[in-house]
Formats: C-alpha cells, sequence, structure tokens
C-alpha cells in the first residue's frame, strides 16, 4: 500500500492520490502486456513479505509466472483514513485472476462500502469475470458510487473483447483504459457481430439502418497514455491514435485523460538553425552547437498512421532535422514525426493542453486541464541560438 502516487489520473482535486495492491501477481493476456512496469516493480521490493514466486527471469527479461497473492491484512488502515482518497486498487496483479476467491473479494468490498470517502478505481483484463462477480457482490453490498470498475483496452480487437463486458457490469463509473494505446481504437462502433455495433459511448445498438436498440450503459471515462520503457522495446503510439480518441470522447460529453505520451513522443520534423537563403552568419562553433540544440528538440523519427497494422517501428529519418534536405511533411500527412523521451520527458500534453477530466456519479464532469501549453510537436525553438 502506499499514500501517494505520481499516477496522473488518481490526482483528482480533492483527493490524495494512493494505491492499494490487495492482490499481487498476473500473466501476460493479451499483446498491452507486453513491457509491463509491474513484474520490475515486484523485484524491486523483493524483501516485503509475500513477493516470492510472483515472477521469473528469463532470457526476455522479467515475467509474470501466472501466482497470484491476496493481502488482506493491507485493508483495515483504510478505515482509519479520513481525508479523501483516490485509490487504485491493484495496480501490480488481476483483482479478478482466478486464484482470488469470492472471500477475499467480500473483504475488499465491506472494506469499500465502509469508507465512502475514498473513490476505489480497478482496472481488469478478465471482463467476463468481474462481470459475473461482481454480479454476486452487488446483490450484498448494492452499487456502490464510491467504486469504478473500468477495463483495459490497447487495440480495437480488445476494446471489442472486452467492453461490452464492461457496459453489461453493474458499476457507478465505467472506465476504459486505453494503456498502452498500441493501435486506433474507435469506441463508436465496437462489432457486435451480425452486422451490429455498439457506440460504447452513447450506449447505442445499431446496424447499417442505424440505431435500434440501447446498450446496458455506456462508457464514462476513458483514459488515454503511451508505453514506457527501453527503446527499443516499446510501441510508440501515434499521436492521431491518441488524439481521436480524446476528440470522440470529448464529442460525446465523456471525460477523458491523457496520462502521458510514454517514451516516444512528438516532435517538429524540421528546426532551422538559420534563413535557408541567406545561411549561417556565426562562426563554426556556434554553427555547431546550433545543431546540437536543434538535434536535441527535432524529430529523429516518423511512424506511419497505419503502423499497428504491420508491427512496425518508427523509420529513422535520413537526415537531421536542421538540414535543408530535410523538407516539411505535408499537411495532414499520415507520418508523424517523433522522437525517444527518456524519463518520460514527452510529458502529457496533447494539441496545445492536457486533458485532466473525472466523471461525476450521476453525471458531469470534473475538468481540471489547461490549455495553451507548450506542444512537444512544435518544438521549443528558443533553445536555438539566434
Amino acid at each position: 500500500m502506499s499514500d501517494g502516487s505520481l499516477i496522473g489520473w488518481l490526482h483528482q482535486p480533492g483527493y490524495k492520490p494512493m494505491t492499494l495492491n490487495f492482490v499481487k501477481g498476473c500473466k501476460r493476456r493479451s499483446e498491452g502486456c507486453d513491457n509491463c512496469f509491474a513484474p520490475y516493480s515486484i523485484v524491486r521490493h523483493q524483501h516485503l513479505p509475500g513477493q516470492d514466486g510472483l515472477v521469473v527471469r528469463t532470457g526476455q527479461g522479467l515475467e509474470w509466472t501466472g501466482v497470484v497473492q491476496a493481502f488482506p491484512d493491507r485493508l483495515p488502515p483504510l478505515l482509519g483514513m479520513r481525508a479523501p482518497r483516490m485509490i487504485f486498487v491493484t495496480a501490480l496483479g488481476e483483482l479478478f485472476d482466478p486464484q482470488v476467491s469470492m472471500s477475499m473479494l467480500v473483504e475488499l468490498w465491506k472494506t469499500m462500502a465502509a469508507t465512502p470517502q475514498h473513490i476505489y478505481v480497478i482496472l481488469t483484463k478478465l471482463p467476463k469475470r468481474m462481470h459475473d462477480l461482481v454480479t454476486e457482490l452487488v446483490r450484498q453490498f448494492g452499487i456502490l458510487p464510491n467504486v469504478w470498475l473500468g477495463v483495459s483496452a490497447e487495440n480495437q480487437h480488445q476494446a471489442e473483447v472486452r467492453i461490452p463486458w464492461l457496459l453489461r457490469t453493474p458499476a457507478a463509473i465505467r472506465a476504459v483504459s486505453a494503456e498502452p494505446l498500441i493501435g486506433p481504437i474507435n469506441p463508436t462502433r465496437l462489432d457486435a457481430g451480425k452486422g451490429r455495433w455498439i457506440n460504447a459511448l452513447t450506449g447505442d445498438v445499431g446496424d447499417d439502418r442505424g440505431v435500434y436498440a440501447a446498450a446496458p450503459a455506456r462508457i464514462d471515462w476513458v483514459i488515454v497514455g503511451g508505453e514506457s520503457g527501453k527503446k527499443d522495446d516499446i510501441r510508440p503510439m501515434h499521436p492521431a491514435w491518441a488524439q481521436s480518441l480524446l476528440d470522440q470522447a470529448a464529442r460525446a460529453e465523456v471525460a477523458a485523460f491523457f496520462k502521458q505520451w510514454g517514451g516516444w513522443g512528438p516532435a517538429p520534423w524540421v528546426v532551422r538553425v538559420c534563413d535557408r537563403e541567406v545561411g549561417w552568419q556565426g562562426t563554426a562553433a556556434e554553427l555547431a552547437a546550433a545543431k546540437a540544440a536543434a538535434e536535441k528538440i527535432g524529430a529523429t523519427h516518423s511512424l506511419p498512421v497505419w503502423a499497428d497494422q504491420y508491427d512496425m517501428k518508427p523509420t529513422e529519418a535520413g537526415h537531421k532535422c536542421w538540414s535543408t534536405e530535410r523538407h516539411p511533411l505535408p499537411a495532414g500527412s499520415p507520418h508523424a514525426p517523433m522522437r525517444y523521451y527518456p524519463h518520460k520527458s514527452a510529458g502529457h500534453v496533447i494539441g496545445g493542453r492536457t486533458w485532466q477530466q473525472w466523471p461525476k456519479p450521476g453525471g458531469g464532469i470534473v475538468d481540471a486541464s489547461s490549455f495553451d501549453q507548450p506542444d512537444q510537436a512544435a518544438g521549443r525553438l528558443e533553445a536555438v541560438p539566434a
């Protein structure tokens, strides 16, 4: 249990951020699990009780063993915390794994029911099991307004597999965490089979003739984020994928949160160090310094919007960002200029703004977004000497 967290979407105004690892342990369940940070976090805390046997080192790095361990002793302290907290339940495991018994879930639900001042956010990659278990828990506890349930969906396929079960699950707030976003997601056209589709943002069900029914519910919150990790391992998030998902949520008046770009982020494709017609007017040393400054902010690679379809890595640019041989990309180009940012320094600004919104149970949005923010894609040209 950690009082305090760097996870951006836990920082809702009026709440202290917190993680509650009531369960630790998991296994790979889909593409989004590749490059997961959690096994490494387990190893860093190997000295703590209950960590043994959760992670194994292989030729590909650290991997889950599939063993899941519950820590019910972490629940009682929550009863004494009066200040409201926004709590991520089980950041280092899968709460609805079959190894977690119903009796353990009952103890968790008792604690959450007894602490209505806190918000508990639970994310899963096992939506059907969540649906089945939560349906039973609701019979005993009712729908708790401070328990927000969600699924992880890294691409369209997983969105179509997991979101429909989320919509069937009784909950005060339903969330979709598209992190890491490794492909585009259109939640307004989830394939429901036989020519039918679900618009998860509005709750409509339709086919080629139009809307003809209502889904059990709709999504209340969309979280978007890119993948962090080693440069050669992680998969970049194309800016168009993230922007599209945020814009779709905005049009449907659904709360949206942009957590981070991750390791790869947008950067200016061209960073001129002088006027092309005039040429450089300073010394050779000053020119070298200007080029070095430009290379610190300019794009080094490009990524096509269809990269997810072919497991494509970013393509290294043939010329430096300051070179007169590098020509500006045409407006609307499907190729996004990118660079790798160490230590998550790509930030969380997209399209010149932040997206920091939370849903209110019963309707409405808490909005702490800020506008007119410096955009990585525009660069910081002041860093280049005149």
